[in-house]
């Protein structure tokens, strides 16, 4: 997939219409020294014909996520889109940061037919780990299904807890969401039914970007929850 370069405008004016119609948000960072070392994935934890019928589907074929209550613990299951319909239920999400060897982040623009947020850019994978599945495990699995690369030196990097609308859709994004931060090391390979298009951006470069509403409603809160560990990687690399 050729990489189209990004439209510029202020991001920083993104950030700010989501943060004034979004939910007071809670933050847990620990430090990627604290949290107890890198955890390196040179392979996907789990690929799709390892979890089995029953066990992240519905009788339907849905898939099904996991419903969390307010300290993040396991409530229960429901299929995902059924989750996201307003007024939303609080559920476990993953929010993946990646960066290159030059420290700057991997961003997907997200598949045009996506049930939400469609031709939309965002940070390098959000997804829903299945019910039980580890969330580190649900990351790389399916940055390796949505790009076609596997993160390598994957840590976690807090939660972030959210409530924001997809504006076009009007489906709601209420999610216990499990960050993590890590290195891109190959060239995406990304599933065009998943990945619309990607770019490598400096961190520096982010502000700036996009014209409103070009990320999803997400993004600028993630990405602000997320910055402080993902300025220690980026250090890391350039220091390398």
């Amino acid at each position: 997939m050729k990489r189209r370069s990004l439209p510029v405008s202020a991001l920083s004016r993104v950030i700010s219409l989501v943060q004034a119609v979004a939910a007071p948000v809670r933050l847990h960072r620990p430090s990627l020294a604290s949290a107890g070392g890198p955890v390196c994935y040179k392979e996907p934890s789990m690929s799709p014909s390892a979890l089995p019928r029953g066990d992240g589907f519905d009788d339907r074929g849905e898939p099904l996520i996991e419903l969390v209550d307010e300290q993040g613990r396991a409530l229960g299951q429901m299929p995902k889109l059924a989750a996201h319909e307003p007024p939303g239920q609080l559920h476990r999400a993953v929010s993946i940061f990646l960066v290159d060897s030059r420290g700057r982040l991997l961003l997907q623009r997200r598949a045009s037919s996506k049930y939400h947020s469609g031709g939309l850019w965002s940070n390098t994978c959000c997804s829903h780990p299945a019910p039980g599945e580890d969330p580190a495990d649900a990351s790389a699995r399916r940055v390796h299904e949505e790009l076609g690369i596997d993160p390598v030196e994957l840590t976690e990097a807090g939660t972030t807890v959210y409530h924001v609308t997809d504006p076009v859709s009007g489906l709601v994004e209420r999610e216990w969401n499990h960050l993590f931060v890590g290195y891109a090391l190959h060239t995406p390979d990304p599933d065009p039914l998943e990945v619309e298009d990607w770019a490598s951006v400096p961190l520096d470069e982010l502000v700036g970007m996009g014209p409103d509403r070009a990320f999803t409603a997400w993004f600028p809160t993630v990405l602000d929850a997320v910055l402080p560990s993902l300025g220690d990687l980026s250090a890391q690399c350039q220091r390398r």
